[in-house]
C-alpha cells in the first residue's frame, strides 16, 4: 500500500512540474506559425492555471489523509 501512495504523490509532483511548465514557456503552448491563434493560448493558460489548482490540492487532499 505504501508504494501506491508513494506512487500517487510522485505522479501529482511530476504533473504540477510540467504543468508550471507549461504556463511559463509560450511557446511551448502556441508553436510557431500560430501568432494570432491567441485566444486559444489564453484559454489553455487558464486551463493549466486550473490544472495546478487542482493538483495542489489533491495533494494537500493525500497529505492531510495520511493514514500511517
Amino acid at each position: 500500500m505504501q508504494n501506491k501512495k508513494l506512487l500517487g504523490y510522485v505522479l501529482i509532483i511530476l504533473s504540477f512540474g510540467a504543468a508550471i511548465y507549461l504556463l511559463s514557456s509560450q511557446s511551448a503552448l502556441m508553436p510557431a506559425g500560430y501568432d494570432l491563434g491567441v485566444n486559444g493560448y489564453l484559454v489553455a493558460r487558464a486551463l493549466i492555471f486550473l490544472f495546478i489548482l487542482y493538483a495542489l490540492f489533491k495533494f494537500r487532499y493525500f497529505l492531510l489523509t495520511k493514514k500511517d
